[in-house]
């Protein structure tokens, strides 16, 4: 039997038209907060090496995590006192977390777990934006203006950007040195004068 509510906060599930997946519309949910992590640190996203889904769920059972920031303070002198870690392998994630710190936007805003909006939108709405706490200020509109982004993927990014608990969020993962500006990896790429292909339209068929 198909559950009809969230086995890890017992939410009544959703589905919504047009789409085969049923999801839990809490967004307090601890199973989807843990979720977003694992996302969050995953090589499609942040890419934190070192930071599995094992090693997220044993953090997240010790208290250590709570939202995507705590991600970026991590105690790695206690991480190294677990068991079969040690200080060479916190050191080591140490790094990997310190080397994400610097990616490029489109990297973080696909790790924030906004439905719809996955790499290739975050990518154009990354090469939009210069400071990424500044699409606070845009309207479902303005996200729309911009390729393969539709109303739905636009109300779910206002949504996120609307919410106070998310900005605080972002802020403090700005204090702890996460990168909020745009980089030269988040702008689109044009071919340059001289290229074979300058001036010439290519047709797939």
């Amino acid at each position: 039997v198909f559950p009809s509510r969230c086995p890890a906060c017992s939410t009544p599930l959703v589905r919504e038209e047009d789409e085969a997946a049923w999801r839990c519309p809490n967004d307090r949910c601890e199973g989807k907060r843990l979720q977003c992590m694992i996302h969050h640190a995953s090589k499609d996203a942040m890419d934190i090496d070192g930071l599995g889904r094992s090693l997220i769920e044993r953090f997240y059972d010790l208290g250590w995590l709570t939202d995507l920031s705590d991600l970026y303070s991590l105690d790695y002198e206690a991480i190294s006192e677990l068991e079969g870690m040690g200080k060479k392998s916190a050191e080591n994630l140490r790094k990997s977390v310190e080397k994400a710190k610097e990616n490029p936007i489109y990297r973080l805003l696909h790790g924030l777990c906004i439905h719809h909006v996955g790499k290739k939108i975050a990518q154009r709405i990354a090469a939009q934006v210069q400071y990424l706490p500044d699409l606070a200020d845009w309207d479902a509109e303005r996200f729309m203006a911009i390729d393969d982004v539709g109303p739905v993927a636009a109300g779910n990014l206002v949504r996120f950007f609307a919410n106070p608990q998310n900005l605080q969020m972002l802020r403090r993962m700005e204090a702890l040195g996460v990168n909020m500006r745009a980089t030269e990896a988040d702008q689109p790429q044009v071919s340059g004068s001289g290229s074979i292909f300058e001036g010439k339209t290519i047709l797939f068929t």
